[in-house]
C-alpha cells in the first residue's frame, strides 16, 4: 500500500511479489529439514509406534496445507487489501476459500474415511485456492491501483494537511522557552523565587 500510495505501482508490485518470495524461501528453509528428519520430530511428540507412522506419513500433506494457506492470506489479507480491494478480498474469502477449504474437507471425510487422504485432499484445495490467489495478484492493474490511492489520498489530502499544520503547531507550544527566558528563570531560581 506505501508505493501504491506515493503512485509508484511498479515498486508495490515488485514489493508484493518480493513478500510472496520471502515467504516461500523461509518456510521452506524452515519445513524442508523438518520433512527429512520427520519420524525424529514426531517421536519427540508421541512414543506410540502406530500414531509416529501416521504423523511422519501426513506431515508433508500438513506442510503443504501450510504453506498454500499462507500464500493465499498473504495475497488476500496482504496484497489485495492494501490494493484497496475490499470486494475482491470477500469475493475470494467468501466464494473460493470458504466454499473449498470446508466443503473439500467434509467431502473428503465423507469419501476416503482415511486420514492421509483427507490431509492431502486439504493440501491439494489449499495448493488451488493459492494458484487462484496468485492469479488474481498477477493480473492486477497496479497502475489503476495507485491512481484510485492517489484520488483518496487527494479526497482527504486537505482534511491532512489542516491536522499536520495543526500538529506543527501544538509542536510549537512544546519547544523550549528562547534562552533569554531560560537564563531569567535560572537567575530566578537562584533568588530563591
Amino acid at each position: 500500500g506505501y508505493y501504491l500510495g506515493k503512485g509508484e505501482p511498479k515498486r508495490a508490485s515488485r514489493a508484493a511479489w518480493l513478500g510472496l518470495a520471502f515467504h516461500a524461501v523461509t518456510y521452506m528453509c524452515c519445513a524442508l529439514p523438518i520433512i527429512f528428519v520427520r519420524g525424529q520430530v514426531v517421536a519427540i511428540v508421541t512414543a506410540e509406534a502406530d500414531l509416529q507412522e501416521i504423523a511422519s506419513d501426513i506431515l508433508l500433506a500438513v506442510f503443504v496445507n501450510y504453506f498454500s494457506m499462507n500464500i493465499v492470506a498473504t495475497c488476500a489479507l496482504g496484497i489485495l487489501t492494501s490494493q484497496g480491494r475490499t470486494k475482491v478480498v470477500m469475493s475470494f474469502c467468501m466464494g473460493v476459500d470458504l466454499p473449498l477449504s470446508i466443503g473439500g474437507t467434509a467431502l473428503a471425510v465423507h469419501l476416503f474415511r482415511n486420514l492421509r487422504l483427507v490431509c492431502w485432499t486439504q493440501a491439494g484445495v489449499s495448493t488451488i485456492e493459492a494458484i487462484i490467489g496468485l492469479t488474481i495478484v498477477a493480473r492486477s492493474d497496479w497502475a489503476g491501483c495507485a491512481r484510485k490511492a492517489r484520488e483518496t489520498q487527494n479526497v482527504h489530502g486537505r482534511r491532512n494537511e489542516e491536522n499536520e499544520i495543526e500538529a506543527g503547531a501544538s509542536m510549537q507550544n512544546l519547544r523550549a522557552p528562547p534562552d533569554e527566558e531560560v537564563e531569567g528563570n535560572e537567575r530566578g531560581a537562584g533568588l530563591g523565587h
